[in-house]
């Protein structure tokens, strides 16, 4: 379990933390915003481009805890941000926020296609809370 300090975002990881930062061209990164709301993705299909550094901003706007999972990131090497974290992995199962809270998460897309994303809280994804991630 995490410490209260870290209480509004859990991160589950599937490997250790042990690669470098991200590696990319000098651009910097394009960045989308996503707001989470009882039930619904705002927008419901978030399109980046493949070989950019992309930030996704996760805003939850709601009034209960949110969380966001695609097994597009399952294998991605990427960065989350927060209040009170900052760590990098080689991939990332979910981020869950609490109400009125922020993450974001810096990657660099390079397998295109449409790739779902839900929220993964009991009854969520059911309600309509999902979308699509298209790499292009």
């Amino acid at each position: 379990m995490l410490s209260p300090s870290f209480a509004w975002v859990r991160l589950l990881l599937l490997a250790p933390l042990a690669f470098g930062p991200l590696r990319a061209d000098a651009e910097s990164p394009l960045t989308a915003q996503v707001v989470m709301t009882e039930f619904a993705f705002h927008p419901s299909t978030v399109r980046l481009p493949a070989d950019r550094p992309v930030t996704l901003v996760l805003v939850n706007h709601g009034q209960l805890a949110h969380q966001f999972e695609t097994a597009y990131l399952r294998s991605t090497p990427a960065s989350v941000v927060g209040d009170t974290l900052r760590f990098e992995a080689p991939g990332i199962k979910l981020v869950r926020l609490q109400p009125g809270t922020v993450a974001e998460i810096t990657f660099l897309p390079r397998t295109r296609g449409r790739f779902s994303f839900a929220c993964t809280i009991e009854g969520h994804r059911e309600a309509g809370m999902r979308g699509i991630l298209e790499v292009r």
